[in-house]
C-alpha cells in the first residue's frame, strides 16, 4: 500500500508501530500518547497506542479520560482523511464505555466517515482491547480554514 500522510502524519519507521503514522509536535499528544494510525485496506483508519503507567486511575484501569483523548485521537486523523488539506475541530462526542483495559496492553480502534459534507464530518468508531471492545464512540469534527488560530 501506498503511503499516504493522514492528518500531518509521518511514517514511523522502526520499533512496534513501524509502518504506521503518527503526528509530530502536537503538545497534548505527545503527552498523552504517543498514539498511532494508518489507512485500513477497506478505507477505514486505524489507530493504535499502549496507554502509559501515568494512565491508570485508581482501581489500577485505564482512564476514562485517556480512552476519549485516544478515541478523539482517532476521530481528528479519520476526519481528516475528508478535509485535508483543511484543518478540523471536534464539535461533539459521544461515548459509551462497554469494557477496560489496563496500562500497556495495546488498544486499538477503527473508525470510519459516516458522512463528510462541507464543512461538518461525521465519523463513528470502536476502541477495543485484548478482552475485546472498550469504547464505543462517534462525534463531529468541524472543517476550518488552514491557517493557525490565535489566542
Amino acid at each position: 500500500m501506498d503511503f499516504k500522510p493522514i492528518g500531518g502524519g509521518v511514517a514511523v519507521t522502526s520499533g512496534e508501530f513501524s509502518g504506521w503514522q503518527h503526528i509530530p509536535s502536537e503538545p497534548f499528544n505527545d503527552h498523552a500518547g504517543p498514539f498511532f494510525h494508518r489507512m485500513s485496506s477497506d478505507g477505514s483508519v486505524e489507530c493504535s497506542a499502549v496507554p502509559p503507567p501515568a494512565s491508570a486511575n485508581g482501581m489500577g484501569i485505564v482512564h476514562g479520560g485517556w480512552l476519549l483523548t485516544f478515541a478523539d485521537y482517532c476521530l481528528f486523523v479519520t476526519a481528516r482523511t475528508a478535509s485535508d488539506p483543511d484543518e478540523i475541530v471536534t464539535i461533539s462526542m459521544n461515548s459509551e464505555f462497554v469494557g477496560m483495559t489496563f496500562p500497556s496492553q495495546r488498544v486499538e480502534a477503527k473508525a470510519e466517515i459516516v458522512r463528510a459534507g462541507r464543512s461538518l464530518i461525521f465519523v463513528r468508531g470502536l476502541v477495543s482491547g485484548l478482552k475485546g471492545p472498550i469504547l464505543n464512540f462517534s462525534g463531529v469534527a468541524k472543517v476550518v480554514p488552514n491557517k493557525k488560530i490565535s489566542p
